[in-house]
């Protein structure tokens, strides 16, 4: 568990120290580097898709990657501004190696998610909503939890 806090410390710390208009340009192959080679982080499958939210139908992109095994609890990652779902892969790798299934879904304006809107008309990049979009975000994020609380009945739920 001591490990499990200080991998979660370095990430937030890493996450700080990058400034908002280096969030996007970090590649997968960049965050690997940072957390992937102490961590000898296994290939484990990264299962992506795209859920409407109940709210209001919104495409959020979502993904998510499992333990072997039974999973010892929930990590739901929730990330800043000017951020990605793609850019905490390789932590979520180094949680799933440990035993935690891991979710994480780009919000309203983010990453994926602001693609699908612009490409469907409903969105564009940086912008969560016309109205109440904080509120959706984080209507979006309970509703998650809540289906993933169904997949895993009992697990303990950790966000980040």
């Amino acid at each position: 568990m001591k490990k499990i806090f200080s991998t979660l410390f370095l990430a937030a710390f890493c996450a700080l120290s990058w400034s908002a208009n280096a969030a996007n340009d970090v590649s997968l192959e960049d965050a690997q580097l940072i957390f992937g080679q102490a961590a000898a982080i296994p290939d484990f499958p990264v299962e992506t898709q795209t859920v409407k939210s109940n709210v209001d139908g919104h495409p959020l992109a979502m993904a998510i990657i499992r333990p072997e095994g039974t999973p010892k609890a929930i990590v739901c990652f929730s990330h800043g501004m000017a951020e990605h779902k793609e850019r905490y892969y390789p932590f979520m790798q180094y949680l799933a190696k440990h035993g935690y299934v891991c979710e994480m879904h780009d919000h309203r304006g983010h990453g994926k998610t602001a693609q699908l809107a612009e490409s469907n008309g409903t969105g564009c990049f940086g912008k969560l909503a016309d109205k109440d979009g904080f509120n959706r975000v984080t209507d979006d994020l309970l509703e998650i939890v809540d289906e993933l609380k169904k997949d895993y009945p009992g697990k303990k739920v950790i966000l980040l």
